[in-house]
């Protein structure tokens, strides 16, 4: 009885005092005045990982026929160090003048696959002492010289206590380059030339002096994040998957508020992609800028990069606002359904933390962009795409014992991650809810969709605390309250309620839930007690060491819908 008598004196303080709607206006009007469209422009910085050297950049027009790098490879032990090259010409790798590589080139044929994570054609492995070790690389470059270079582990991680420098060999300056050039004229490719006889500052050759150049710096553009708003690690309007959901839940804070100025945003926000496209494109593929503005946009590696980020956009084209990104919605379509990395039944993947492993975050980087596609293409293959991926990542990330979902699974082995973590039952429940949403109830998969989308909520609702939250991780009550994956959670109940998927008995759980947030949104709109980006962890350690950067975008698209869905259940 007392717990009923709370329960309806916090029904009533959300009703009869500030709307759940004024909340998502508040935390909205927050993104939008911590967003500033705008850009400056820097010197490009030199890699601190993968090692791109562009001859051609620096010798163009046949001003060198055979070309020369040099630096100082630095390693923490003297080990075996494993790398990845490479190339558009015929090449040489000399390190500690030693020659390790000779190759004829195969037109830079390397690929970014995940996270810090590449593969190559051609690799080497190098004797490393402590310390330095002189690395000296040579190319023909008659028809340009591009050089991609990378230190690695043997499953193509990054080994990124391995780096590059030429520091050593300047007094006082600082360069802003790890590579020296030189490029000798009339040359061939065969010929033995001076610097792989003995490094020095010039040579005399032919009667003539040549000198090392520092590798040329250009000048890059990059967006502004304002100095006094809380989240720093990259922009709102940058291509990312975090601000694609935002921008999403921005879409539906303004369905129900129709406050012009949500709008404006989100249009905004979709032309800075769409008008900069070809620069943004230039300064990735030509400038090498592979870290820069909007570089997801261009790497298309992931899910990540594709389906997630470009949710404000399809909704666009769809509600007839845009139509100049169009082109960049079927690049999208295109990768997700005939580039992404899949198992052989068909299942979206990804090649780490272990080969072919299956994300549970995946279910919504994919299925709500496909969905929409299918509307927008009147298509319904994309709908049979996305149901099938809903059947299959169930039946293999769903613990039948508590009807949580795992964060991850493994092909190599045929096992789950140990984690039931929160926001990975979030990405999942979200999807499946988008999906009843949105799927025809005429099509074949939508009773199995539903009984998915049922199960997961009458497991979830047994591990709500009584604060109104959930756990980092669902299953341990030792692990922090997070704000993301609550969201996700009383979004997906009230909605179930809203659409008559759930009786209106479940509405306590998401009133529960959603006051329980309101804790976390701040007088300004910060919103507090959000999980940082998270890998697939082996340990409830892993999750709970994980940061929560006030007002991080990944989110805030889910506190904006949920805020949404629990006023249009209050108007009920």
């Amino acid at each position: 009885m007392i717990k009923k008598i709370i329960l309806i004196l916090l029904w009533y303080s959300i009703v009869y005092s500030q709307s759940p709607i004024d909340f998502g206006k508040r935390v909205a009007t927050k993104i939008i005045d911590d967003t500033s469209f705008e850009f400056y422009t820097q010197i490009q910085k030199p890699s601190s990982g993968l090692q791109i050297i562009n001859f051609k950049q620096n010798y163009p027009n046949k001003s060198a026929d055979v070309v020369y790098a040099f630096s100082e490879i630095i390693s923490g032990e003297t080990e075996d160090v494993l790398f990845g090259v490479s190339s558009s010409s015929a090449l040489k790798i000399w390190i500690n003048d030693e020659l390790l590589f000779s190759g004829v080139g195969d037109s830079l044929n390397y690929s970014n696959v995940a996270y810090s994570m590449y593969e190559f054609k051609n690799y080497f492995t190098a004797h490393l002492n402590k310390g330095a070790n002189d690395i000296l690389i040579k190319m023909d470059n008659k028809e340009g010289a591009i050089l991609a270079l990378a230190p690695i582990y043997d499953d193509g991680l990054l080994k990124s206590e391995t780096s590059f420098s030429i520091v050593s060999l300047f007094k006082d300056d600082k360069p802003n380059s790890n590579w020296l050039l030189i490029g000798f004229q009339n040359e061939s490719f065969e010929n033995i030339l001076p610097p792989e006889k003995a490094f020095t500052q010039n040579y005399f050759y032919q009667d003539k002096y040549y000198n090392w150049i520092l590798s040329k710096s250009n000048l890059i553009l990059n967006d502004v994040i304002k100095e006094n708003v809380p989240f720093q690690s990259h922009s709102y309007f940058e291509w990312h998957y975090a601000n694609g959901q935002m921008l999403l839940g921005m879409f539906n804070v303004y369905d129900l508020t129709k406050d012009s100025k949500l709008l404006e945003y989100i249009k905004k926000n979709i032309s800075v992609t769409s008008q900069n496209y070809d620069y943004f494109k230039y300064q990735y593929e030509v400038l090498n800028e592979k870290a820069g503005f909007n570089n997801r946009l261009y790497r298309k590696m992931m899910l990540d990069d594709t389906g997630a980020p470009a949710l404000a956009i399809l909704e666009a084209n769809l509600r007839g606002i845009d139509k100049s990104s169009r082109f960049i919605l079927d690049d999208v379509a295109d990768y997700i359904m005939n580039k992404q990395v899949r198992l052989e039944d068909g299942t979206f993947c990804r090649p780490e933390p272990k080969k072919m492993s299956i994300w549970a975050d995946d279910l919504f980087m994919s299925v709500p962009f496909l969905l929409r596609y299918a509307n927008l293409t009147n298509d319904a293959k994309y709908f049979d795409e996305a149901t099938n991926q809903i059947k299959i990542f169930s039946a293999k990330l769903r613990d039948k014992e508590t009807g949580l979902y795992y964060h991850g699974w493994f092909s190599e082995n045929n096992q789950h991650s140990p984690i039931h973590w929160g926001r990975a039952n979030g990405w999942l429940i979200w999807a499946i809810s988008e999906t009843l949403s949105i799927l025809p109830e005429s099509h074949n998969d939508y009773k199995t969709v539903k009984k998915i989308y049922l199960d997961h909520i009458n497991a979830l609702v047994k591990y709500q605390n009584e604060s109104g939250l959930w756990n980092q991780v669902l299953d341990n009550k030792e692990t922090f309250e997070e704000t993301s994956a609550s969201s996700m959670f009383i979004m997906a109940i009230a909605r179930g309620i809203n659409n008559k998927w759930l009786p209106e008995s479940y509405k306590d759980f998401a009133i529960k839930g959603w006051n329980a947030i309101t804790n976390r949104i701040k007088v300004d709109g910060t919103v507090n007690g959000i999980c940082q980006g998270t890998g697939i962890g082996d340990n409830i350690e892993f999750y709970q060491t994980r940061k929560t950067p006030p007002s991080d975008p990944r989110g805030l698209g889910a506190v904006l819908s949920a805020s949404v869905e629990i006023q249009k259940l209050i108007n009920k």
